[in-house]
């Protein structure tokens, strides 16, 4: 008894063996204050701890305030620029129900942060109220944002630009751009939409409905040189005339793309596709018909997949409905066993589901 009270003679673990244990807590969602407990246990922990701590900062997009007490962290300690590697701008279901503006951490962050994260790759404004007032950028945002071209991947939410040219020259600056992901980005004024400023991008998820910039985007997709993975998020609207999902969908694929590798297309239907089947067989058609050559061929010379996302709602994704239809929808793509079938059910089938070879999936 008296040896196992002794400390001195209690076995001590390597500094590395902790230092993995801290990675594994910075892999959980918002693990701030277990890693700042950590950071205050010893200081062997330190590093490890502030290492993890500020690899990916939160903040919420109202929170300019949150920002001005990181800009004074990394002045007094300048070994911390080298941590930064992303930054989130999210907002709480809570702070969204209130309809906070949450814009004014974008409007700034290029400002306070100037030379001051050299590691940056990844800038995330996410969950941003649907009904916020359009960004104001001032020019010293695009006189600062420079000093951000280290980005490589920009993901934008709920974003309401003043005009599109906005837009376009925060893309022209962050030259390193290479994954772009835009979901509900709006502008109030637009005159052209040139791709490009999106020339060497790697990564693309628009969403797409009835306007004509899903067209411009479909017959400028082969000035995408870089393109390897191609995400099309499909709002398809059954009251809409197959004729016009047709017309999109020969947009998308008829100029094709000599480097794309990876083609999703996620289809969201608003009511259960199985309860209007004849209604959802006809638009998919249409869309199958429209792609399926074309993806098939010698335009798409690299393409390895064809994902298609099924069904709207978790508990009415039917696996064995879909693929049917998509059978007879995409038969080239089939036959050609490049078209897999995806879901949110775990349930599949072998017989119904083809999983994706890891290496398509790598860029």
């Amino acid at each position: 008894m008296d040896d196992l009270g002794n400390l001195s003679r209690c076995p001590v673990l390597p500094v590395e063996v902790f230092e993995e244990i801290i990675d594994a807590v910075g892999g959980f969602w918002r693990p701030q204050r277990t890693l700042q407990n950590c950071a205050l246990t010893c200081r062997a922990w330190v590093p490890r701890s502030q290492l993890n701590l500020f690899r990916c900062i939160i903040v919420a997009p109202t929170g300019a305030e949150q920002l001005y007490r990181l800009a004074r962290i990394l002045d007094d300690s300048p070994h911390l620029r080298e941590f930064v590697h992303e930054i989130k701008g999210s907002m709480s279901k809570r702070q969204a129900e209130k309809q906070l503006i949450g814009r004014e951490a974008f409007e700034v962050l290029p400002i306070l942060l100037s030379g001051k994260v050299p590691a940056l790759r990844t800038l995330r404004v996410s969950a941003v109220n649907k009904n916020a007032s359009a960004l104001i950028l001032y020019p010293s945002f695009f006189a600062t944002l420079p000093q951000l071209r280290s980005i490589t991947t920009l993901e934008l939410y709920h974003v309401t630009f003043a005009r599109f040219r906005e837009l376009a020259r925060m893309l022209s600056i962050l030259v390193n751009l290479r994954f772009l992901k835009c979901n509900h980005v709006r502008w109030q004024a637009c005159l052209s939409i040139s791709v490009e400023l999106l020339r060497c991008l790697q990564h693309l998820t628009p969403s797409l409905g009835r306007s004509q910039t899903q067209r411009t985007l479909g017959r400028s997709l082969a000035s995408f040189t870089a393109l390897r993975v191609l995400r099309v998020n499909w709002q398809l609207g059954l009251e809409d005339s197959p004729e016009e999902n047709a017309e999109i969908g020969a947009a998308l694929a008829n100029s094709g793309s000599a480097t794309l590798r990876h083609f999703t297309l996620r289809i969201s239907i608003d009511r259960d596709p199985a309860a209007s089947s004849s209604k959802t067989h006809d638009h998919i058609l249409a869309i199958g018909q429209a792609l399926d050559g074309s993806l098939s061929s010698a335009s798409f010379p690299t393409l390895q997949a064809v994902v298609i996302h099924g069904g709207h709602a978790p508990w009415l994704f039917q696996p064995e409905w879909w693929w049917s239809e998509l059978a007879a929808a995409f038969p080239r793509t089939h036959k050609k066993q490049m078209l897999h079938l995806c879901g949110t059910r775990q349930d599949v089938s072998a017989k119904t589901y083809r999983p994706i070879p890891r290496q398509i999936l790598t860029p």
